[in-house]
């Protein structure tokens, strides 16, 4: 399949798998995650089970390292493998760096912690870079519930989505803009109050060259709240 990340790829199909190591929860996070794709985009063939003619993403569920990426903490990794006629992601999910994230983020409970995770990292497999828009999903640094798939994010995809789509979510995040800038300012403020980190930094690296696997996306903390 032509890689989704080339210039004038056809509309992507992707399918999801997971490592045995994953605990019920994250599995629910990842299904979570592909349906709210699918979703916005009004798709729902999107992601479906494995098929030789689609993308494969794995999700993997690490309990036994830290990610350690650049300076801050990842709690997550995307990396490219396979090659330009299959390409393949594997998305790799740190419990310790996602626990530890936790404690000091803007997320109300750990599964929408991990939903926001995957969501973000799942465009990256799409071919979607990161967005200036601090309420877009790709944005570089999660803000918890203030954040959603946008219009914005939606254009950025390198595959025609379906018609209507880029007016619905336009008239979607004109509605929840006024919400989202208080809920916003309310955070800010609490976190300037407790001197609490909050935020899920976000960084992508690429590596060039010839390598087979290429990191595409991150997701990190800051657990110095710079």
């Amino acid at each position: 399949m032509t890689d989704v990340s080339a210039a004038g790829a056809p509309a992507g199909r992707f399918s999801v798998s997971g490592n045995a190591k994953m605990p019920d929860k994250v599995k629910q996070a990842v299904f979570e995650a592909t349906q709210e794709w699918q979703t916005v985009l009004n798709d729902d063939d999107l992601f479906d089970a494995a098929e030789p003619t689609r993308t494969n993403v794995t999700v993997v569920w690490d309990t036994a390292h830290d990610a350690r990426v650049a300076k801050d903490d990842a709690v997550a990794v995307t990396k490219k493998t396979g090659n330009l006629t299959k390409p393949a992601y594997e998305i790799v999910l740190y419990k310790r760096d996602i626990n530890r994230a936790f404690k000091q983020d803007g997320f109300a409970t750990q599964e929408q912690q991990l939903r926001t995770i995957i969501v973000h990292e799942l465009g990256h497999t799409m071919g979607l870079t990161h967005s200036t828009n601090k309420h877009d999903v790709m944005y570089p640094m999660a803000l918890g519930p203030t954040q959603h798939i946008t219009a914005d994010d939606v254009r950025q995809l390198p595959f025609a989505v379906r018609n209507g789509v880029q007016q619905d979510l336009a008239r979607q995040d004109r509605a929840w803009f006024a919400p989202r800038r208080w809920l916003t300012m309310l955070t800010e403020t609490v976190v300037k109050t407790f001197k609490r980190p909050h935020s899920l930094e976000i960084a992508a690296l690429s590596f060039g060259g010839a390598l087979v696997v290429t990191v595409v996306g991150t997701m990190v903390y800051n657990r110095r709240g710079r």
